[in-house]
């Protein structure tokens, strides 16, 4: 949709939700649907046009407009807040959700196939990922 903002037009995807629990099944609907991959990946990379709007939602939370990668949002992988949750579901690789030799005390909001990949690296800690 195009959305008026001062003089010009700017093409906008966003959903409207209820409150944080109908946005928590938003991502997880999105996340299911993105997670097709057999290795811990980051999905803000997978495919940017149908994850706009959670890039709008990590700009708008980090404070950093201009931000396109989980690189620039990686220094809120260990947040406990908001921001946290929505960047580890999104860049759970560049988060290490996959492994335990890192510094997360949570892993809300990590995708499932990383955490899948975490228990086996704690299972059988020979296992490459």
């Amino acid at each position: 949709e195009f959305a008026k903002r001062g003089s010009g037009y700017y093409n906008a995807s966003a959903t409207i939700v209820d409150g944080e629990t109908q946005w928590w099944k938003e991502l997880a609907h999105d996340a299911s649907d993105l997670e097709h991959q057999t290795k811990c990946e980051d999905l803000l990379v997978e495919s940017l046009t149908r994850t706009d709007r959670y890039l709008l939602a990590l700009r708008f939370q980090s404070k950093k407009s201009h931000a396109t990668s989980c690189a620039e949002f990686a220094e809120f992988c260990a947040s406990t807040k908001l921001i946290g949750k929505i960047v580890r579901g999104m860049c759970s690789k560049t988060c290490m959700c996959h492994t335990h030799l890192t510094p997360l005390f949570s892993r809300s909001g990590c995708t499932n196939i990383c955490l899948a990949n975490l228990a086996l690296e704690l299972t059988y800690p020979s296992w490459k990922h």
